[in-house]
């Protein structure tokens, strides 16, 4: 759960709420073990207080592998970046 506190309050996915994707997380965490991820053609662009990083995610476990894009948004809350953005999509 360490990693979901990189999370905005503010966060959406593809519609849903954080908390309603904190629970998809877990739940996928759960069922799926040996998970393994590459990442590749990774492009940065950094606005005045928002920061987009899009990349190939490639994405491997012992039930489930896919290929898609995926896009982050971080946005500076106080001193702390937060991911406030999470879209992704098959390639």
């Amino acid at each position: 759960d360490s990693y979901l506190l990189f999370y905005s309050s503010n966060f959406k996915s593809s519609g849903s709420s954080l908390e309603e994707w904190k629970k998809s997380r877990r739940a996928a965490l759960e069922r799926n073990k040996n998970i393994t991820i590459n990442f590749s053609d990774i492009q940065i662009l950094q606005g005045k207080d928002t920061v987009e990083i899009s990349f190939v995610q490639q994405y491997k476990s012992d039930n489930h592998a896919d290929k898609g894009h995926k896009m982050i948004v971080c946005k500076k809350e106080g001193d702390v970046w937060r991911i406030v953005r999470e879209d992704w999509l098959p390639v």
